[in-house]
């Protein structure tokens, strides 16, 4: 099921849509279940987002760089849209 995570424009993706891997990784860190996550994301299975998590923990240290790279890239937007 690792297989449902894809890379795009520099960013992960769950395979076939165009929800982030970040935003399922930030529910699971924060103790969500699969089935609150699929709640929040209706257009993903069960498999889809069991999957991304699965590719998170494969990957966990890439994926970790791969969210603090775009915590600070965000940070940056923020700071430059400021009066």
């Amino acid at each position: 099921m690792a297989n449902e995570v894809d890379k795009r424009n520099d960013s992960y993706y769950v395979i076939g849509s165009r929800v982030s891997l970040a935003s399922i990784v930030q529910e699971y860190k924060d103790g969500s279940s699969v089935e609150t996550i699929q709640q929040n994301f209706p257009t993903l299975s069960l498999g889809q987002i069991n999957g991304a998590i699965e590719f998170y923990q494969a990957n966990r240290l890439e994926v970790e760089t791969y969210l603090r790279e775009l915590e600070a890239s965000w940070k940056t937007l923020l700071e430059s849209a400021k009066p």
